[in-house]
């Protein structure tokens, strides 16, 4: 979206509302512009959606679920070795919960 496009929605408002499911559609014009992922909170009574950069690939978010945590230790514990890691060799050793 160009800077003037952008400008004009800062200062004409789209109003939205919520659908059946409780969902708010966000209007084409710019959701090319919108992040993939938000944290979203209240404040002075105004919705924020913070936007969340995601530098991990999608296929290693898993990975970050803290109840995977025993995983990162073990990687960790692996990477003070000197030693090359097999990583097909790792993922044997892997005890998920």
């Amino acid at each position: 979206m160009k800077k003037k496009e952008m400008e004009t929605i800062l200062l004409n408002p789209i109003i939205v509302k919520r659908d059946a499911q409780q969902c708010i559609i966000i209007p084409k014009k710019i959701g090319n512009m919108l992040d993939k992922a938000y944290k979203i909170y209240e404040k002075d009574g105004k919705i924020i959606l913070d936007p969340i950069k995601e530098e991990i690939h999608e296929r290693e978010q898993w990975l970050l679920d803290p109840k995977n945590q025993h995983i990162i230790d073990q990687l960790n514990e692996s990477f003070k070795e000197e030693k090359r890691i097999d990583f097909d060799e790792f993922k044997k050793t892997l005890k998920l919960k």
